[in-house]
């Protein structure tokens, strides 16, 4: 059977469900931990968010080719912010007017993710460091271009002695797990031209390819605290586009769940960001004493998931309706 890059690429709706699977398991092990050894297992499921940035770093690079520079930034509001708007109107506005009482300026400062940058706090950081990325990635693109990825990997390199530099004096506040993912997409902007290339030519990954992504991907399950600082940054630098070659790998050999992953993939973002709101909201109203641990792994995944499709939805809803009054307007602009 011949595996090519082509078949990575068909197959990135896929590979995000995977990556949901695995982040909505990894947040519940933190709240409600699972038996050894399968908590140990769970707890590297926030690999899952690497693979986020990854791919949506080798998306990006096809979107602002084919796309104006306000039809890119457009997109990337339906598809990220939007979502987001919707489910964090609801949290928020029980958060700060119900429960902390704060008022309506730390409302506006949360729920535009603004107090993220100024506490390190924030119930969905993922889509704080996404709205950043995704304003700056035209900039990015353009000096990958022009400087033939030299400036990508450089970015990256600075990002990581700086902020290994800063860890080993303490000076990281609990933004640094915000901040360890840059250099994933950095590394996914450089490498962004050459993938897709790989794939138009259909470019074969060997098996000897994959036996060397074996070890690779289980590098973040080495804990080497003495011998190297933020070893997070490099754990997770190395272990991703292996992760997403070898499950690329499995689901074209075993195909059994790849519509279910597919649904999975399209609602990735907001299961993420609801699973997040309701967990920020169970811990703050009841605990997880309140039900044994086994049925939150059922519960709330569940939950998580029915809700994310009703929010994806309601933004499909309101972004045909929005881009119905631009064509309107536009048609109508002497």
């Amino acid at each position: 059977m011949k595996y090519t890059w082509k078949d990575v690429f068909s197959l990135r709706k896929e590979i995000f469900g995977v990556a949901t699977i695995a982040i909505l398991l990894f947040h519940l092990n933190i709240y409600v931990p699972f038996p050894q050894p399968f908590a140990l297992f769970l707890s590297k499921g926030n690999i899952g968010v690497d693979v986020f940035l990854m791919l949506s770093g080798l998306g990006l690079y096809n979107s602002i080719r084919k796309n104006t520079l306000s039809q890119f930034y457009q997109h990337r509001f339906l598809k990220v912010f939007l979502p987001y708007l919707l489910g964090g109107l609801v949290y928020f506005i029980w958060y700060d007017f119900f429960y902390l009482k704060d008022g309506f300026v730390q409302f506006i400062l949360n729920l535009s993710t603004l107090n993220y940058w100024k506490t390190g706090v924030h119930p969905v950081w993922y889509v704080a460091l996404l709205l950043i990325l995704y304003a700056v990635y035209p900039i990015l693109y353009q000096l990958d271009r022009r400087t033939h990825h030299v400036s990508s990997a450089l970015i990256a390199v600075c990002v990581i002695l700086g902020l290994t530099y800063l860890d080993s004096q303490g000076h990281l506040r609990k933004s640094f797990h915000c901040l360890s993912r840059l250099p994933v997409f950095m590394l996914s902007v450089a490498l962004a031209e050459y993938l897709n290339r790989a794939a138009r030519d259909r470019k074969e990954i060997r098996k000897w390819h994959l036996l060397i992504c074996i070890p690779l991907v289980l590098v973040p399950f080495l804990s080497l605290p003495r011998i190297i600082t933020s070893q997070m940054i490099y754990q997770y630098l190395v272990a991703t586009l292996p992760f997403i070659i070898l499950v690329g790998f499995l689901l074209v050999v075993f195909p059994v769940f790849n519509r279910v992953l597919v649904w999975l993939g399209k609602y990735s973002l907001e299961i993420y960001a609801v699973q997040m709101f309701l967990i920020c909201f169970i811990e703050r109203e009841q605990g997880f004493e309140a039900l044994p641990p086994y049925l939150w792994y059922v519960i709330l995944p569940v939950v998580s998931i029915l809700l994310s499709v009703v929010l994806s939805e309601v933004a499909n809803l309101l972004s045909r309706r929005g881009e119905n009054f631009l064509q309107k307007e536009r048609k109508n602009f002497p």
